[in-house]
């Protein structure tokens, strides 16, 4: 799956027209909450991004979240006014940690390339028991418009 992911990259980066990079900013993150719910039979999880300047120069994201195997058939909602451009469960990664699962998450404007700012990215639910799950991620790529790389955190669990 490591071709995919450079593949997915690869595009992202040729749709974002790559040009000159800009220096990195410092205390962009990207937030995948716990998954928690009352309801029996389903959980949801927050994604967010904080502490992006405004206006913001994140152009595209891309996220892997790990969940445990007492969740599963994930989907997710994008907040409002939110591109996001795709999602995918990755099966059989040779680096997805032994009894995880693994949801792929992409947001990009693929025609404006419009900037996402800050604040609440999407929510993805699970089927699970009522309770509280912990979730973690991998894969972290935040870029601007030009497809620089931006320097970005990835906290989970809520904190951050």
């Amino acid at each position: 799956m490591y071709g995919v992911r450079k593949t997915v990259l690869s595009v992202l980066a040729a749709t974002l027209a790559l040009g000159a990079g800009r220096p990195a900013l410092a205390g962009i993150a990207i937030v995948a909450g716990k998954a928690t719910t009352g309801t029996p039979g389903r959980v949801a999880a927050p994604i967010s991004l904080k502490n992006a300047p405004s206006p913001s120069p994140v152009a595209g994201i891309q996220l892997d979240v790990l969940f445990p195997p007492s969740l599963s058939a994930p989907s997710c909602t994008a907040a409002p006014g939110v591109p996001l451009a795709g999602t995918h469960v990755v099966t059989g990664a040779p680096d997805t940690p032994p009894g995880l699962g693994r949801l792929r998450l992409v947001f990009v404007d693929l025609q404006a390339l419009a900037p996402i700012a800050g604040g609440p990215l999407a929510t993805c639910t699970f089927t699970a028991a009522p309770g509280s799950y912990g979730l973690s991620g991998m894969g972290l790529s935040v870029v601007d418009a030009a497809g620089a790389e931006l320097e970005a955190t990835l906290c989970t669990g809520g904190c951050c």
